[in-house]
């Protein structure tokens, strides 16, 4: 299905035609998808635009794309997925493929920037159906982690890792982009045919500005006095955000600390009947706003912290809301594996939970209170930190994939060196 603009009516378009593809409609995927536009338009590239038709009377649309609709040309895919990321490519695969054949003329360049699946079988597809797309140029897709699991013990763990890489291995040079800095950084020990093919994207960060605690505060009429933890975004996509793990080490911190949970962001129907049901318990410690929040309120309710914590199981890819926590100078309290204990080691940005249990997260709580009662601050650069993960460098480091321009990219390897100089320069002061 195609819904498009009239685009053929402005003629100073570049001539390169640009194919952007999501396989997914989710609030994160549009913001990627949005960040792209702006910077494409600018240079005035004539711009596809493929997503999934259920997104279209999503919050996320009209929020991130419907601005752009009378400039770029809208195609319009369907499916579903699976949990098998092989099934799911294959799937993928043929959407980006019949998307092209629906396109009114076929794209020079085919960027697909978030979290795609693709990868795994495309070398195979491609070479099938060969005719239908050696007309396009160039294909770069981006993918949230590296497609591997570290961490691998099963041995059906182990025979799914070696399928992966031996088909990610049959990927072009440098045609696969990762926001996860953590597994590119062990592919050089562990898997070296996928370094050439991988290179390192930064995951951007809003640009809505920032407001100070009080006001932020008061915008959701949250105590002035409290020390508040925050957990925000889609809680309702996946039960491994372990919001409910989180509300239970709450209300077992000592209650004379004023410790009080912010959950910001929509509700499963279990976690929201959970908290109702223990109403005595909860009751001025555990405060909530079920429902959708913009980018604004978003880091509204983040300044509003003083800590935000993503008690997080199984996930292996870089987290927004610690980005955005970042962002907003509020320290982190997160769980110690993968990406987030990375972040913690590189970048001292917050604390980790020994372990995902109770008592744990418990005392990481206290643990955090008391420090920052005592008004322990932790040496950091946040300010190069935003420089690497701003939506100006995203923009840079894809549209490279096109012109060929790297003069605008601040990589991750100067990011690690001029940190490192400032924290040195930093404690020598101190």
């Amino acid at each position: 299905m195609i819904y498009t603009s009239d685009i053929n009516s402005m003629n100073d378009l570049h001539h390169q035609h640009i194919l952007l593809f999501t396989a997914k409609g989710t609030g994160h995927n549009l913001i990627y998808l949005k960040i792209l536009l702006d910077a494409l338009l600018i240079k005035k590239y004539k711009i596809t635009i493929a997503l999934p038709k259920s997104c279209l009377k999503s919050e996320s649309f009209k929020y991130h794309i419907q601005r752009f609709t009378n400039k770029i040309e809208i195609v319009l895919h369907t499916g579903s997925n699976t949990t098998n990321s092989f099934i799911n490519s294959w799937h993928e695969c043929i959407r980006l493929k019949d998307t092209i054949s629906l396109m009114k003329e076929t794209p020079s360049v085919v960027l697909a920037p978030n979290g795609s699946q693709i990868p795994f079988l495309w070398p195979l597809f491609r070479s099938i159906y060969s005719r239908q797309l050696k007309q396009v140029e160039k294909f770069q897709f981006g993918m949230l982690s590296t497609g591997i699991d570290f961490s691998a013990r099963t041995f059906k763990s182990k025979i799914v890792n070696k399928l992966r890489v031996m088909l990610l291995s049959l990927n072009p040079p440098s045609s696969l982009k990762t926001i996860d800095a953590y597994g590119f950084q062990l592919l050089e020990s562990k898997f070296t045919s996928l370094k050439r093919i991988f290179s390192l994207v930064p995951d951007p960060m809003d640009t809505v500005e920032l407001v100070d605690k009080k006001q932020a505060r008061n915008y959701f009429n949250l105590p002035e006095k409290s020390f508040i933890i925050s957990i925000s975004g889609a809680l309702s996509s996946h039960p491994r955000k372990n919001t409910k793990l989180l509300i239970d080490a709450t209300l077992s911190t000592q209650t004379n600390k004023n410790i009080v949970l912010f959950i910001a962001g929509k509700l499963t129907d279990e976690l929201n009947c959970y908290i109702k049901d223990n109403s005595a318990k909860t009751y001025g410690r555990i405060i909530t706003v079920n429902r959708y929040l913009s980018d604004e309120e978003l880091t509204i309710a983040t300044c509003a912290s003083d800590v935000v914590c993503t008690p997080y199981s199984d996930h292996f890819a870089p987290s927004g809301i610690i980005l955005r926590a970042i962002k907003c100078n509020v320290p982190v309290l997160v769980p110690k594996y993968h990406w987030f204990n990375f972040m913690i080691k590189n970048f001292n940005v917050g604390w980790t939970i020994p372990s995902l249990n109770q008592k744990d997260l418990t005392n990481s709580i206290e643990k955090v209170f008391n420090e920052l009662s005592n008004n322990h601050k932790l040496p950091t650069a946040n300010y190069i930190l935003k420089n690497y993960f701003s939506e100006k460098n995203f923009s840079a480091h894809w549209l490279e994939c096109i012109d060929g321009d790297s003069h605008d990219i601040f990589s991750f390897d100067k990011l690690k060196l001029e940190y490192k100089q400032q924290i040195e320069a930093q404690l020598q002061i101190e």
